[in-house]
């Protein structure tokens, strides 16, 4: 993991874990298209995962829902289905009127994260969806590099209204908020230099007004000179 990125992990993992409390041993809750990229593109799933979370202790668990689809979609997704029986805890709570996996993760992430989940998913409308919850951390597989998202704009909106109504704020907290502002400051500065300059186009300037005289002739000039006299 590059240096820069794994910076920018430890600066969100203190963040969640001072305001909202997700802390160690996390709980990394999956999607099944989650783990079957993850196999698809024969990524350690649980060497990645450690390294995103700063080597802390974590435990992956997966809806019932997710674990009966995956066998469901046939051959291609049966390692996927195996590997989530073997390697990860089962959720059996069912959400009245929730059937896909997506819904399950969704009432279990609720409307503010009650048990503290990090949501592994490929899915971009179920993460689009967990963006309006404060306090949900969410990672994704890009090719073969996991990624976990900065703080999305809800998280920030909270605890800043929540620091608000309090009488002071912590040291430790304020530096935490500066943090994420300046990685946002920074990712609109990257934006800005990826566009192409535009060419400034240089307002007319007036003649030299001196240049708008009009040239004497031969004959002008010869009158104008001095006529010398005679010895």
């Amino acid at each position: 993991m590059r240096i820069t990125r794994a910076k920018q992990y430890r600066r969100r993992l203190r963040f969640f874990r001072i305001v909202y409390g997700v802390q160690a041993p996390y709980k990394v809750l999956l999607d099944g298209n989650f783990i079957h990229a993850c196999l698809a593109h024969k990524v350690e799933m649980g060497e990645r995962i450690q390294a995103v979370l700063q080597g802390e202790k974590y435990k992956l668990l997966v809806p019932k829902t997710a674990i009966d689809e995956l066998r469901a979609l046939g051959e291609k997704f049966q390692a996927a289905a195996a590997f989530a029986t073997r390697s990860c805890q089962t959720i059996t709570e069912h959400a009245p009127g929730k059937g896909s996996p997506a819904e399950q993760i969704e009432a279990l992430i609720s409307s503010d994260n009650p048990h503290r989940y990090i949501v592994a998913s490929q899915d971009e409308e179920l993460r689009a969806k967990l963006r309006n919850v404060a306090g949900c951390p969410l990672l994704y597989l890009s090719k073969t590099v996991l990624l976990m998202e900065q703080a999305s704009g809800k998280t920030k909106a909270a605890f800043e209204a929540l620091e608000r109504r309090k009488t002071g704020v912590t040291e430790e907290e304020t530096a935490i908020v500066e943090q994420l502002r300046q990685e946002e400051r920074q990712k609109r500065a990257a934006e800005a230099a990826a566009k192409p300059a535009k060419r400034i186009k240089r307002a007319p300037t007036a003649p030299n007004p001196l240049s708008c005289l009009p040239k004497k002739n031969a004959k002008a000039k010869q009158q104008d000179k001095p006529k010398r006299k005679r010895k």
